[in-house]
């Protein structure tokens, strides 16, 4: 189940509590059901924080970013090749070592940034993660070769820390939203998707992240979307279709693909899937056929179009000639 239509029937749930003792009683026979292993996360949850400063740790955490930028904190490296069942079958393979304990310190600075978001310090939690985000840490090859440079993900693709990038992604999408306002928050939060760790997040991740709902979250959808249809970055259009879809649905979709064709084809393409996936041939044949006019020839999205609308026009033929026979 989808974050909008799981939040809305917890909304329809709760409506159907009446008083505060019928919600009280709910949330007990809910308690009394929750296995051993996570009645302390339960507890945790049903405690109101209030905002906790983590100033200090932030300029902890910069002061070290700083050393590790300049060099004075690094990885060390060796390199060799590999090889297979035959001499040109060989691969160069690089082995990493930490010995200043770069992967455990940011183990503990993600825990801290974690727990910045809980205690409600958005400003010191998105800055923390930002700065780890961007960090470039330097591995000295001890045979005196070209030194290396990794990010967190290959710090963790190397097994150098054990790190939930999902997570880390979330909150601190979640955190930017909460510590910026309106407009300056829609650029800082387009920019995070040009990394990598953010390739299958969205805003509904940002939105289940953190203890506190979002606020403004219409507001913020509709300068989101108006936003990405100026944007043209190889992941622009599935932010859109995310964001299009969780506020208007397929067919608000359908409408923002009419207007966006010539920029978003891929928003059309979703829609026709839809269709197809759905076995709706008709809707399928007619607005592939619109789609493959408004879409500009030369774009190489516009065959899967095709495709699709030619098989939707043969199985209604079909159809309409089994229906003259009869």
């Amino acid at each position: 189940m989808d974050f909008k239509l799981f939040m809305n029937s917890v909304e329809e749930t709760l409506s159907l509590i009446k008083t505060e003792e019928d919600l009280r009683n709910w949330i007990r026979n809910y308690a009394r059901s929750i296995p051993e292993e996570d009645r302390g996360n339960f507890l945790e949850q049903m405690q109101t924080r209030k905002s906790c400063s983590h100033k200090e740790i932030l300029q902890e955490l910069t002061d070290w970013c700083e050393k590790v930028e300049e060099g004075e904190i690094t990885l060390s490296c060796s390199g060799y090749e590999e090889y297979g069942e035959s001499w040109w079958d060989r691969d160069w393979v690089t082995e990493y070592e930490d010995p200043m304990g770069i992967g455990a310190q940011l183990k503990r600075y993600y825990e801290e940034a974690e727990q910045a978001v809980y205690d409600r310090d958005y400003e010191s939690a998105s800055r923390m993660y930002w700065s780890l985000g961007v960090l470039n840490i330097t591995a000295d090859d001890i045979y005196s070769g070209e030194p290396e440079e990794l990010g967190i993900e290959e710090m963790v693709s190397e097994k150098l820390v054990a790190l939930n990038l999902k997570q880390i992604a979330s909150l601190t999408l979640y955190s930017t939203y909460q510590a910026y306002e309106l407009p300056e928050r829609i650029p800082k939060l387009y920019g995070f998707f040009s990394w990598h760790m953010f390739e299958n997040t969205g805003i509904e991740d940002m939105m289940s992240a953190g203890r506190e709902p979002l606020q403004e979250i219409d507001e913020f959808l509709e300068a989101w979307i108006t936003y990405l249809r100026e944007q043209n970055d190889s992941y622009t259009s599935r932010l859109l279709i995310e964001a299009v879809t969780f506020r208007s649905g397929t067919e608000g979709l359908l409408e923002e693909a009419k207007q966006t064709a010539d920029q978003h084809p891929r928003l059309y393409i979703q829609v026709l899937e839809q269709f197809f996936q759905d076995e709706e041939w008709d809707r399928l044949r007619e607005e592939g056929t619109e789609a493959l006019r408004r879409m500009k020839r030369n774009m190489e999205i516009r065959d899967k179009a095709a495709r699709m609308t030619a098989v939707a026009a043969m199985l209604m033929y079909g159809k309409e000639a089994s229906n003259r026979k009869q």
